[in-house]
C-alpha cells in the first residue's frame, strides 16, 4: 500500500498592516500543508520591536513575553494535535481541514447535506418547478450514495475530494433503477453531477461569505 508523505508547519508572525492604534501588531498563525497554506488570528497583539521575525516568537525575558511565548506554544501544540488526530483518522489532509478541525468548524453546520438543503431551500423562489424536481432528485441521490458507499447519513464539506465525484460517477452509472424507471445514460449522469457541484459551490459562497475563500477541494473544475 502506497503512503501519503504530507509535508505540514506551523509558524507564526505579524500581520503588519493591521496594526492598532496603540502601536500594537497582531500576531497571525500560519499552517501549511502539502505547500498549500491557511492563515488565523492568535487573539494576541505585540509591538513589532519586541518580536523576533526569524524564531516567529516574541523576544525578551519579561513576565508578559514569557506569557505570550507560552501562549503561542500552546497554540502551536493545539494546531498539531489536530494534525495528528487527521492523520489518524487516514483523512486528506488540507490546510482548511487542519484549521477547520483546530477551531471547531468541521462540525455539523459545514455538512455536505445541510448545504444542499440550503441550496434547495433558497433557491425554490428562483428556479423552475421542474429544475426543482431534477435538484432534489439529485439530492435523493446523494443520500443513497453516502449510504452506500460511506454507512453514513452525511459527510463534512471539507472532506469533498475528487475521489468523492469519481465515485459518485461510478454509483449513478451502476444504479439499480426503480420500478418504472430507466436505467441513467451518460447525459444523465453529467446532469446530476453538475447540479451537484453547483448547490455544494453556491451554498459555500454563502457560508463563508466571500468569493476570496475557495471551496475545499475546489469541485467546480471536475465536471466539464
Amino acid at each position: 500500500m502506497k503512503t501519503v508523505n504530507n509535508t505540514f508547519g506551523v509558524i507564526f508572525y505579524l500581520r503588519k498592516y493591521k496594526a492598532t492604534n496603540d502601536g500594537k501588531t497582531p500576531i497571525y498563525a500560519r499552517i501549511t500543508v502539502n505547500g498549500s497554506r491557511i492563515d488565523l488570528s492568535v487573539k494576541r497583539s505585540i509591538e513589532p520591536g519586541n518580536w523576533n521575525a526569524n524564531k516567529g516568537m516574541a523576544k525578551g525575558s519579561r513576565e508578559e513575553i514569557v506569557r505570550l511565548n507560552n501562549y503561542l506554544e500552546q497554540y502551536r501544540s493545539g494546531i498539531v494535535e489536530c494534525y495528528q488526530t487527521l492523520l489518524l483518522q487516514k483523512k486528506l489532509i488540507t490546510a482548511e481541514l487542519v484549521k477547520n478541525k483546530f477551531i471547531g468548524e468541521d462540525q455539523a453546520d459545514f455538512t455536505l447535506c445541510k448545504l444542499m438543503d440550503y441550496h434547495n431551500t433558497e433557491q425554490t423562489q428562483v428556479l423552475e418547478p421542474g429544475t426543482m424536481k431534477n435538484y432534489y432528485t439529485t439530492q435523493k441521490y446523494i443520500k443513497e450514495f453516502l449510504k452506500e458507499r460511506f454507512k453514513t447519513s452525511d459527510k463534512y464539506l471539507s472532506e469533498l475530494t475528487y475521489k468523492f465525484i469519481t465515485d459518485f460517477e461510478y454509483y449513478l452509472r451502476n444504479r439499480k433503477p426503480e420500478k418504472g424507471q430507466k436505467a441513467l445514460q451518460t447525459n444523465g449522469v453529467m446532469k446530476h453531477l453538475e447540479r451537484f457541484c453547483k448547490m455544494v459551490n453556491l451554498a459555500v459562497s454563502v457560508y463563508y461569505g466571500d468569493v476570496d475563500h475557495p471551496v475545499p477541494g475546489q469541485i467546480d473544475h471536475w465536471v466539464s
